[in-house]
């Protein structure tokens, strides 16, 4: 089975506000830093209906909402 990928856009979401000082460095736990560092690279798919603009849009916004809610 082949899959052929064609990329659209790349986006970088930007939150819409800078990290609070208190909430820039976290103290890891012994554990924490015994952990080797894992990278999970994750791809998206939606299906193409001339929409993608939106999409993205919509997306955006939405990225934007959860990232707020973490700040507080």
């Amino acid at each position: 089975m082949k899959v052929e990928v064609e990329v659209i856009s790349k986006e970088i979401i930007k939150p819409s506000s800078p990290t609070p000082d208190h909430l820039r460095y976290l103290q890891l736990s012994f554990l924490d830093q015994l952990a080797p560092p894992v990278y999970n690279p994750f791809v998206l798919f939606y299906e193409f209906n001339g929409e993608v603009t939106d999409r993205i849009l919509g997306i955006d916004g939405k990225l934007l909402e959860l990232t707020e809610c973490y700040r507080n």
